[in-house]
């Protein structure tokens, strides 16, 4: 059931899709794509650093909210927009992102899926662990994990061995001492 939060994400991406601009899913909504389950409150998306897409980039931000204030060069590294307020839900539009040094190569391993009814691409579990891992961030860690076990890169987890001292079983203490 579709709520009037990723209603909103479904429309924001559906004008991104139309507007022609190069982008991919990240953050927590490409981690649920890749199966785990998990609460997100926003929308992050990664976008080409070029001048046709930064054009572009501001044409869906005036459609879906209002037009930007100051200038945003999506063509020069670290250039980040969000729509919403910083505490609660929002939408995060950057052209960077930890552990990924190119968007190309990103969008060539980056997985097509649907967020509604919308196509769009996500970015791949092997570049999410990068991303996570470079963050390094307390939040990511469930992420990582989950990251590490889908692409085979995490141990099983496996029962704890027993020490020496520990019994295999519970034993049954004789009484020493008469009834």
């Amino acid at each position: 059931m579709a709520t009037h939060l990723t209603e909103d994400f479904a429309e924001f991406l559906r004008l991104l899709s139309a507007e022609g601009v190069r982008f991919v899913v990240i953050g927590g909504q490409a981690i649920i794509f890749h199966g785990r389950v998990r609460a997100t409150l926003d929308l992050d998306v990664l976008v080409a650093p070029s001048r046709a897409n930064a054009a572009k980039i501001a044409r869906v931000v005036e459609q879906f909210a209002a037009p930007l204030v100051g200038t945003y060069d999506f063509t020069q590294p670290d250039t980040g927009i969000r729509i919403g307020p910083d505490a609660g839900l929002h939408i995060d539009v950057t052209n960077s992102v930890d552990g990924i040094q190119d968007f190309d190569a990103v969008w060539r391993r980056a997985r097509v899926g649907r967020f509604l009814d919308v196509e769009v691409r996500f970015m791949s579990a092997e570049d999410m662990l990068l991303t996570k891992r470079a963050a390094n961030r307390a939040k990511d860690k469930a992420d990582i994990v989950f990251l590490q076990r889908l692409l085979g890169l995490a141990a099983p987890s496996r029962p704890r061995k027993r020490s020496r001292q520990e019994p295999s079983r519970p034993t049954r203490r004789r009484r020493t001492t008469p009834r």
